[in-house]
């Protein structure tokens, strides 16, 4: 199943680099598409290379602290567990829930595509830094380095781990605090407020990726928690233009009345 949504989000990846390279081509004195062009490709070198950071830590730096983690998830009634146990039982949910967390990178494109072809240039380049500037809770990982209950116990999660807690050895990728899929749903949401029907999408999916990252043992209720902060601190890092957040939208027959204008004003 996994070879199919990294399959799918190349195809997005893709389709993105040749609707902005068609764009660029029939409107070359917009500067936004060359823009979408070069921000595509960026975001795509971007989610590789996190990849393959993430996999060489995996192996290289082995010490983990997630029996740590376990026992401050006890405190939340260790709610991987009970919901790693909800969705084998019901599998319908669990396909929902993985579909949800593996095509995040698609969604995330689809999002960044939207605010390129109906909003102001400012304000797609604003949720552009914002999702560039996610990454960086790979510094944190490295700081608390676990791999999540699916890595670290070998009986998740049917079976809670015995024993004090201590430092584990484990070559998994140490990405758990905080959970980057879920500040990225976080993200999406908050991007997705302007438009009703949207802010309903971005809420369920929101939904389905706190059941993934917790059912399929790839997080800790911790990690959730501390994806709140942080994201909260990368819409302040991300948001340089602080019109976004009070800007009403008005939308038009060609998209948005504000893309209108970005458009047409001449270059500098």
């Amino acid at each position: 199943m996994e070879d199919l949504f990294f399959t799918l989000n190349m195809l997005s990846a893709a389709i993105a680099l040749v609707l902005a390279t068609r764009k660029m081509f029939r409107n070359p004195k917009e500067e936004r598409w060359e823009i979408f062009l070069a921000v595509s490709g960026l975001m795509f070198l971007v989610a590789v290379w996190t990849n393959f950071f993430l996999t060489w830590c995996g192996i290289h730096y082995t010490a983990r602290f997630d029996l740590y983690a376990y026992r401050l998830d006890k405190m939340f009634g260790e709610p991987s567990f009970m919901v790693g146990r909800y969705l084998l039982t019901h599998m319908w949910l669990d396909y929902l829930a993985m579909s949800a967390y593996y095509l995040l990178f698609s969604v995330m494109f689809f999002v960044v595509c939207w605010y390129f072809l109906t909003q102001p240039l400012e304000d797609a380049m604003t949720v552009v830094r914002t999702f560039l500037i996610t990454p960086v809770s790979q510094l944190i990982s490295l700081a608390f380095p676990m791999s999540g209950p699916y890595y670290a116990f070998n009986e998740f999660p049917w079976r809670m781990p015995d024993g004090s807690a201590h430092v584990i050895q484990i070559t998994a990728p140490p990405n758990c605090m905080p959970s980057d899929h879920l500040t990225m749903a976080l993200l999406i949401l908050y991007f997705s407020r302007r438009w009703y029907p949207a802010t309903l999408l971005a809420t369920f999916y929101l939904f389905l990726v706190e059941l993934a990252t917790l059912g399929s043992g790839e997080h800790y209720m911790i990690d959730l928690i501390a994806a709140v902060p942080f994201t909260c601190f990368v819409v302040y890092l991300g948001g340089s233009n602080k019109e976004y957040a009070r800007r009403p939208l008005q939308a038009t027959d060609h998209g948005c009345a504000y893309a209108e204008e970005i458009t047409r004003r001449p270059r500098k």
